[in-house]
């Protein structure tokens, strides 16, 4: 905390200053004033958390400082310095809501009592702020959309993102248990869900809130009255509209489609290069079932790509034998012969090679009749891009990518924008690996590089080199020579000849010496590589250097 003091007689601020250790307290004087008007200025200015002032001082008296001071800011705690025959002026002090007076002369322990009961006011005023703060924060989220974590949650837990498939598993809660905990008031009846895409060639977010906007207040004026509970939330640039209504309402809930589809069609033909699909899913009546209840709704979104562009439609979720044909015609295409062709196209990072495969088994996959080619597409794109993570090992996150083609996918309105998803994809994974991998192979090689410095007069061999940064020897060979411009062996020796070049200089070092200080087997070898890469022996290169 900050301290500030304030008294006309400079040595009575030496004194305070000197008076008690102010660290072990955790405070700190931020600054002093002789006066009452610079002290008010420097106040404002440093804003401290506590002063300690005289009451008798030129410009305004301590009081008045402490009344002008306290306008500005309530928080401050006002410690007074006055003498005996000051003390009525301090104890009118108080009503300023002074926090206590010291009395001259000033004793350390009466400071240091005094400021450990302020400092102890201020941490409890401080916590009681932020239980207030905490407090108010809770309440303006129940009220504002704690409801909607129950829809976050059941988005969330829909796809297992780092394989890209649908969870099967049911939700484990009941009807109070989710009511419980996420203040709702769900209803025995129907659970259903509604997903909202928007396909547009030109991007205009601003297209997207009126379109959002539109749907809502619909949703809100032709379905409300018959819900029980009506939520929204938004993922992916997608509004997913949640909704549970008693049995009795089911007539009046089907009755709705048709209306808020009539009402799309005709507000929504007017804008150009936009297909609105508003997704339904299958009803559910246990809660239990609700996280399928979604899944249902996301594949009849994965279907919208049926249906004409520049419309308004309400696509609803089609029969699971669909699923289960484009689940075969995958496993068609998935063979052990397509999975060994792509594992080597991916082991070479041959992105022409890969793309072929990919558009062979799209062209093998789909058929000219059947409605179930979406899903094939979007189970093929998944099944594929998670195989080829998976061979790029530990160079991929891969949560993040296949989030990232999931969600891109979701915006694709043709088959061959799937496609052309997947592509760019694994074209984007392949960048980032290659770049992981030759940051790897940076570092192996300046690791090399930096033995080799430090350790010049050991034996020093390919092969324990390599093994040090966990390559093999013959692709470290390759990548050290790629990197250095000389091969491994050759940066050896030229590393122990500038070494050899410095120790001749110097005549009190025999040539044996420097051969065994420098790493070479014996004297004849070393003078032979001095040679080498010189293009004189030792003993000219000495005659020369010293002449």
């Amino acid at each position: 905390m900050k301290v500030f003091l304030v008294d006309d007689e400079p040595y009575v601020i030496e004194l305070l200053k000197n008076l008690i250790d102010w660290k072990a307290l955790e405070l700190e004087i931020v600054g002093v004033a002789n006066d009452g008007i610079v002290a008010l200025r420097e106040i404002e200015k440093l804003r401290p958390d506590i002063v300690i002032t005289d009451i008798k001082m030129p410009g305004i008296d301590g009081l008045e400082l402490i009344r002008l001071a306290m306008k500005n800011d309530d928080a401050i705690s006002f410690i007074v310095i006055s003498g005996h025959k000051q003390f009525q002026f301090a104890q009118s002090a108080l009503r300023f809501g002074v926090t206590d007076y010291l009395l001259k002369p000033l004793k350390s322990s009466e400071l240091i009592n005094i400021l450990e009961r302020v400092i102890q006011e201020k941490k409890e005023r401080e916590n009681q702020i932020a239980d207030i703060q905490s407090l108010h924060d809770a309440l303006t989220g129940i009220k504002g959309g704690i409801n909607t974590m129950f829809l976050d949650m059941i988005v969330s837990s829909a796809f297992d993102w780092s394989t890209g498939q649908m969870v099967k598993e049911p939700l484990q809660k009941n009807i109070d248990d989710v009511n419980t905990q996420y203040y709702l008031q769900l209803t025995d009846g129907f659970f259903l869900f509604l997903i909202c895409k928007i396909d547009q060639i030109d991007e205009n977010s601003e297209i997207s809130t009126i379109v959002h906007e539109y749907i809502r207040n619909d949703v809100f004026e032709l379905f409300g009255d018959y819900c029980s509970v009506l939520l929204f939330t938004y993922e992916n640039d997608k509004l997913i509209i949640f909704l549970n209504y008693p049995n009795e309402n089911c007539h009046a809930i089907e009755d709705a489609y048709g209306k808020i589809e009539e009402r799309g069609k005709n507000l929504f033909d007017k804008f150009e290069n936009i297909s609105i699909s508003l997704c339904v899913g299958h009803a559910v009546d246990d809660v239990s079932d609700i996280r399928a209840c979604y899944q249902s709704a996301y594949v009849a979104m994965i279907d919208r790509i049926l249906f004409p562009s520049g419309n308004f439609n309400i696509v609803f979720s089609r029969a699971s034998t669909m699923e289960q044909q484009a689940s075969e015609l995958v496993k068609e295409q998935f063979t052990l012969d397509f999975k060994n062709d792509f594992r080597a196209a991916a082991v070479q990072f041959s992105a022409v090679d890969i793309m072929n495969l990919i558009e062979q088994a799209f062209a093998g996959g789909i058929i000219e009749s059947g409605e179930q080619n979406t899903r094939f597409c979007w189970k093929f794109s998944i099944e594929i891009f998670h195989f080829f993570l998976t061979l790029l090992d530990e160079s991929s996150d891969e949560k993040r990518a296949m989030t990232a083609l999931i969600q891109k996918m979701e915006n694709a309105s043709s088959i061959l924008q799937i496609k052309q998803v997947l592509t760019q994809e694994i074209e984007e994974e392949m960048k980032i690996s290659l770049e992981e991998t030759k940051k790897t192979e940076n570092v192996a090689v300046s690791i090399a590089k930096n033995y080799i410095q430090l350790h010049y007069q050991e034996k020093i061999s390919l092969k324990s080199i390599s093994e040090m940064v966990y390559l093999n020897p013959v692709y470290f060979s390759v990548l050290f020579k790629r990197q250095c411009g000389i091969n491994f062996v050759d940066h050896v020796s030229l590393c122990r000849i500038n070494v050899a070049k410095g120790l001749l200089e110097d005549i009190k070092y025999s040539l044996s010496e420097i051969s065994r200080l420098t790493g070479f087997a014996n004297v004849k070898y070393f003078s032979k590589i001095f040679k080498k890469y010189t293009g004189l022996t030792p003993s000219e290169y000495r005659n020369k250097i010293i002449s």
